[in-house]
């Protein structure tokens, strides 16, 4: 006699391999700011749309057939909003809508969300979205330096079910999402802006300049890698060229033009610290994030993947230079410490 449950769950795996992929990223007309680009990251893999819309996904095999998808993670997070979206899809065992998710990362308290109030169904009947804007921060913050996350749920007929999703390369593919999506931010104000406003293109010398002498500027890593230009003013522009990439982390210089003077452009330093040689100066910020209408300029340097140690500094354009805000420093990659908790080395504020 058929079961008639295993044909559903045959049915959803189906489903699943046809929908999951593009689940969340359907297209917006006119909206063709990047090249679509997908990427693995160990246990991940990482997908972002024409329209800056991006997705990451990990999944869970059936113990009986390995090549069966039970259960499914999705983290999206759309342009427009730039908010973290966590999906569960629920195969080989169907959730059941009118209980309690409890979700927990590694050694953490288990994080509960509440059915119909802190999660809630998509139109299929096997997948949820967490609508809990705190709870979820949380979380995110917790899978960005966590090892496993293990998602306890009530199924419709085998009581509790405790799916363990793999984190290993989630962090970096967060990062290469934020990456994508500050390229395609800048283009499409790079296409908003008055012309006036607009940078010139570098040019060549400068690119040149840049090369020279080191490892920084290899015409792949620019060519993959968009340099930053910026004009701060009537006689300022700001260039931001990448310099070095690793599996976490990328490495820019900075360059100062003042009133089109593109020969004397100037070479921008920064703070570094480290707990051995204390205060230094750098001619180079780790992975950035550029504001043009603000001047913040944050910067985070990662020891490791992991990003349980390393640097997070914050600056902002004060009309000559950048101004030092914050800096907080950890050096023990072992996972003691969440990013909000390092010590803060100096603060522009403190007295």
């Amino acid at each position: 006699m058929v079961n008639p449950h295993k044909c559903l769950a045959g049915l959803l795996t189906v489903l699943a391999a046809l929908l999951l992929p593009a689940a969340g990223l359907a297209q917006s007309d006119g909206a063709d700011r990047i090249d679509a680009a997908e990427r693995n990251f160990k246990d991940w893999h990482l997908r972002c749309e024409k329209n800056g819309d991006c997705l990451a996904r990990t999944v869970v095999r059936d113990a009986a057939d390995l090549n069966r998808t039970a259960y499914v993670l999705r983290i999206e997070r759309k342009l427009a909003t730039g908010r973290w979206r966590i999906l569960l899809t629920t195969i080989a065992q169907l959730l059941n809508p009118e209980a309690s998710l409890s979700l927990r990362v590694d050694g953490h308290n288990s994080i509960k969300f509440r059915a119909g109030k802190d999660y809630k169904p998509q139109k299929a009947v096997n997948d949820f979205v967490l609508s809990n804007d705190k709870k979820q921060d949380a979380l995110m913050k917790q899978l960005r330096e966590g090892t496993i996350l293990k998602v306890t749920f009530r199924a419709k007929r085998a009581g509790k079910i405790r799916p363990l999703f793999s984190l290993k390369g989630l962090a970096a593919g967060l990062i290469w999402i934020e990456q994508q999506q500050n390229k395609a931010a800048r283009s499409a104000a790079a296409l908003a802006a008055p012309a006036a406003r607009r940078a010139p293109q570098i040019p060549s010398s400068l690119i040149r300049r840049h090369a020279s002498g080191d490892q920084c500027g290899a015409k792949k890593l620019l060519a993959e890698i968009p340099p930053i230009t910026s004009r701060l003013d009537k006689d300022h522009i700001l260039y931001i060229l990448p310099c070095q990439r690793s599996a976490y982390n990328i490495t820019y210089r900075f360059y100062l033009v003042f009133q089109d003077a593109f020969a004397d452009a100037r070479s921008l330093y920064f703070a570094d610290y480290s707990d051995t040689h204390g205060w230094s100066g750098t001619d180079r910020l780790f992975t950035i994030t550029w504001d043009a209408k603000t001047g913040a300029l944050p910067s985070f340097a990662k020891a490791r993947g992991l990003g349980d140690c390393g640097a997070i500094a914050n600056y902002r354009w004060v009309g000559y230079a950048f101004k030092l805000l914050e800096y907080r420093h950890w050096g023990k990659c072992d996972g003691s410490r969440p990013v909000d908790k390092w010590p803060v080395i100096y603060s522009a504020g403190r007295k």
